[in-house]
Order: C-alpha cells, then structure tokens, then sequence
C-alpha cells in the first residue's frame, strides 16, 4: 500500500508533536485538577446522576452534562492516575491537528503537490505546537473546551461536503460540543460567515439544523443543575468596561503573536485600575487599529473579509466583549483557543495563499520554509521548557507568580500549599503577598486565618474569618473555615450556624458534615452527629475517608 504524501506529512506532523508534548504526560494534578480525580461524585455513578439529574443540589457543581460524565469515566478507567487523563488530553490535541489539516486541504487543494502539501502541513504544526495551547493540553480541567473545539471542528468538516445526511451529523456533533462547553454557543454566530466564505447558501434550513441543537442544550443546561453563563458585572461603567476589552486584546494579541520565552498566564493578568494610563491607551490604540485594519480588509481580500469575520466573532467571549462567564472556567483563559485559533491559522493560510496567488509560493518556498520552521523550533523550546514548571502545584504557582507578579491569585495558592505541608512561614509570606495585592478579596483573609489556625492561634483566626464575611457572605469556603476555628475554640452552637449556612451553599462537602458531626457530638446530639457522618462518608474523597476513620475513632462511632 503507497503512503501519499499528505499522509506521510500527517504522520510525521503527529509524531512531532506527540514528542514536543510527552512532558506533560509525567505531570501530575495542579490546580483543581485534583477535585476532578478525586471527587466521589466521578466514582459512584448514583451519586452523579441524582447531580445531574438535580435530586442532590449542588451549586459548587458547575461543570457541564458531558464533561461530567467524561470525568466519571476516565476516573473508572484510570483509577485517579494523571497520566490517563494527560494521555486523552493529548489525543484529544492530535486529533483536532488532523481535523484541521483535512480542512486545509480541503480548502486549498494541492492535488498532491510537494511544495504545497509541505507547506499546509508545517501551518497546521504551528496550530500544534503553539504556546498558547499549554493550557488546553495540560491542565485536565481544560478537556471540556478540548472535546468542544474537537465537535465544532468536525462539524465544519462535515459541512464542507455539503450531502443533507452530513448536516444532521455536523448538528448532532455541534450538540456534543454544546454538552462540553458553552463557550460553543459562539459557532450559531459564526456558522453564516462561514458559509459566505465557503460560497455556501446561507439558508434558514441550514441554519434550523444547527439552532435545534442550541436550544436542547440550553434546555438540558437550565432543567438539570448547572450554572447557566454569567454575565461578569464586576466593570459596570463604560470606560473600565473599554479598558477591560482593550488591555484583554493587547495580551491575547501578544499571547498568540509572540509567545516566546515571555509565555504568561492571560488570566492572571489584573486589570488596568486608571484607564488614562500609558498601558491603557496603548491598550485602545492597538484596538483601534485591528478595527481599522478590519475594515480595510473588506476591499483588500474581499473573499477573505467573511474568514476574518469569522475569526474576530470566535474570540468574542475571550475578549469580554462578549462578557460571560462559562461553567468550567475563567472569563479570560487560554483553554478555550483551541477553537478560535484554529480558525485563525485558516485566514493566515488563506492571506499567505493570496499574497503568493498559489504558484509564486513556489519562488519563494524555501524563506517561506525557513519561516515556518523557526517558528516551530521556538514553540518547541517554549513548550518543553514550561511543562516542566507546571508538573505540580508548587512548580505552577512559583512560575505563576514571576510571569504574573499583579495577581494575588498565584501567592494565595502558594500559601495554600505551604499550609498542607506546614511550612507555616512561607505560607504565612505568601498570604500576606497576596492580601497586598487584593486586600477586599475576602480569600486572602481566608488564607491567613487558616495558618493563624495551624499555629493555635484560634482568637486571631477567628477574627480574621469574620472580617472576612463582611466582604463575602455567602462564601462557603470562608463560612466552613469559621465553624473550624469556633469549633476549636469550643463554641459549638455559633460554629453549627455558620456551618449550616456553609452546608446551604455547598451542600457535598465532607469536610462541612464532618466539622457539623464534630460541633453536635459535643452538644450531646448523637443523632444529628451520626447523620452528618453517614453524609460524610458518602461525599468523602479518598483523602478525607482517612480523615474520617480519625475523626469517628476519636468521637467513638463505627
């Protein structure tokens, strides 16, 4: 059987980019990867369903019907271990390269020309191997948005042929990616400019394919328990509002363009507080002059203005021009480019085509080549060099904080982690960083009162939660860590309140029903204490079930 060359060039583009990202295959869980492996809910099937199924509400649980069940299948399967999910992560990531090479290729068809089949493959290798993409492929929590951009892909796959049965498929898998991520909801916008850019009719009956799927999946979104999108109101007026945009499109812009050796964390970037200062009006003048260069397009590459179009409304949520906050993920976050980008890769392949006309890319092939190849060389680099820095916690969150030194964020999770292995001066360093950095964030207040708390110091700590809940009042997180300081300083009926309240907001947590069965066993109320153990129990992580034993050998239960 002869290889052709375009299959040849497949391979060889997989095989680069399967050894560029094996690093992150040895990673292990950062973030809130963790709750994602071991949280009961994604090994006990009942208890997953009566969350889906909304029998057991649970607001913290905010993840999307599918991803959900994806979880619950890679934990039966793999056992909690990171490199199974590492591993779909990366599969995931090699199949939508193949989906975006077909798309090239279909778009541009070279009739196995050697110079042209070359050239589309090493465009498709910068999609893969592009910086921007670490997050995608190495955060676990990100695989919603991977699956997503894998549907939404296929879909337009399946567009390109053209055949009625194809359209119904294109809308079932559009279905598949809304079930993933929400961020989906974004194609119903672009699918028209599309469709004028592939010289498609723009029909209702097309486009009736497509918003069926839409409304069954909001409909599945608001009948069952997920957090519908939020609208993010933290800039209400007009010029946070345009200084928000502006300095989002500087970063993502610098992100994509040049992401080299300065790879940082988009979204844990803080905003421009003075819209008048230099960064910020740099921020407008690089936004008015994509907006310009929109425009222009129009007359310069009229058939590619709709591919433009297309571009510029897929990055619309991403830019807070579209400001909604998606179930799984922060506004502005790199995991949700593995879509947008890709079709960002097709326009720079269609204005490379039309600058070289398709037969001048000919003459200049090889400093076309050369491009394309130091590119790759460099993301290369850039990729190996910063797996590592994300293998753990600790190593992500150090690296976080010299790319990102504005946010509070990396700091309070610095001191989180110090606080689990009890290098309480670190942790304590760390927090009073980040309450600097964000002295109304009620989390940074959090964080200090649960090292005073490690130390003995109850009053201090107790102090601190309740300066804490004046920021925050439906705060769980702050809520359970007050009933914990009240309960160590032996007042059991105030901890039970606040406790209750906590339990309201987050109602499978079995560190709440643990802490509860603690404060009502010391009140003499065995049956309440009983109740909230069985709870725990059932809601427990694999990390908590041996907390558990402790705490029921020290109460005297079985």
């Amino acid at each position: 059987m002869r290889i052709t060359r375009f299959q040849a060039g497949t391979l060889i583009v997989l095989a680069i980019i399967f050894l560029t990202f094996w690093p992150a295959l040895n990673n292990g869980f950062v973030w809130n990867d963790s709750a994602l492996a071991g949280s009961p809910v994604f090994y006990d099937f009942n208890l997953l369903w009566q969350v889906l199924s909304g029998q057991i509400r649970d607001p913290q649980f905010n993840l999307s019907p599918l991803s959900a069940l994806l979880f619950y299948f890679e934990n039966s399967f793999f056992g909690g271990r990171p490199f199974g999910f590492h591993l779909v992560s990366l599969t995931v990531h090699l199949l939508n390269t193949v989906l975006l090479i077909y798309l090239l290729f279909k778009i541009w068809p070279t009739e196995d020309n050697a110079r042209l089949v070359t050239a589309q493959h090493l465009i498709a290798l910068i999609y893969a191997l592009h910086p921007a993409l670490l997050e995608p492929v190495a955060y676990i929590s990100a695989q919603p948005e991977l699956f997503s951009a894998f549907f939404m892909l296929l879909s337009l796959v399946l567009l390109e042929s053209g055949l009625k049965f194809n359209k119904f498929l294109a809308a079932l898998f559009y279905l598949f990616s809304l079930l993933f991520s929400l961020y989906a909801v974004i194609f119903i916008f672009i699918l028209p400019f599309w469709l004028k850019y592939r010289k498609k009719p723009v029909s209702l009956r097309t486009y009736l394919y497509f918003l069926f799927p839409l409304a069954l999946s909001f409909v599945l979104y608001y009948l069952a328990v997920f957090r519908p999108p939020s609208v993010n109101a933290s800039s209400v007026d007009i010029y946070s509002a345009a200084t928000l945009i502006s300095r989002t499109v500087l970063e993502y812009l610098s992100v994509l363009v040049f992401p080299f050796y300065a790879l940082r964390p988009v979204h844990y970037l803080a905003p421009i507080s003075d819209p008048l200062s230099i960064p910020a009006l740099i921020s407008y003048a690089v936004v008015i002059g994509l907006l310009t260069l929109f425009i222009r397009l129009k007359k310069v590459f009229p058939d590619g203005f709709w591919l433009a179009a297309t571009v510029l409304f897929s990055f619309l949520p991403l830019l807070n021009i579209i400001p909604v906050t998606f179930p799984g993920g922060s506004i502005a976050s790199e995991r949700y480019l593995a879509f947008p980008l890709a079709l960002a890769i097709i326009f720079i392949t269609h204005v490379i085509f039309k600058l070289t006309d398709g037969h001048r890319l000919k003459k200049r092939v090889y400093l076309f080549y050369c491009f394309l190849l130091i590119w790759a060389v460099f993301s290369i680099r850039t990729v190996q060099s910063t797996l590592p820095k994300w293998k753990n916690d600790f190593a992500l969150f150090e690296w976080a904080s010299q790319k990102a030194p504005e946010s509070y964020l990396p700091d309070l999770k610095l001191a989180e982690n110090y606080l689990k292995i009890r290098q309480y001066q670190k942790a304590m360093r760390s927090a009073a960083e980040a309450q600097t950095l964000a002295p109304k964030n009620p989390a940074t207040w959090r964080i200090k009162a649960e090292i005073y708390l490690a130390r003995g110091d109850t009053q201090s700590a107790v102090l601190l939660l309740k300066e804490a809940l004046k920021l925050s009042k439906d705060n769980s997180l702050t809520l359970t860590a007050l009933g914990k300081a009240l309960i160590q300083a032996k007042k059991y009926k105030e901890a039970i309140g606040y406790l209750n309240k906590a339990l309201k907001l987050n109602p499978l947590s079995a560190d709440i029903h643990i802490l509860l069965a603690e404060g009502y066993f010391n009140l003499k109320q065995k049956k309440e204490a009983k109740a909230h153990l069985e709870a725990a129990n059932r809601y427990a992580t694999r990390t908590e079930l041996r907390r558990l034993q402790n705490i029921k050998q020290r109460l005297g239960t079985k």
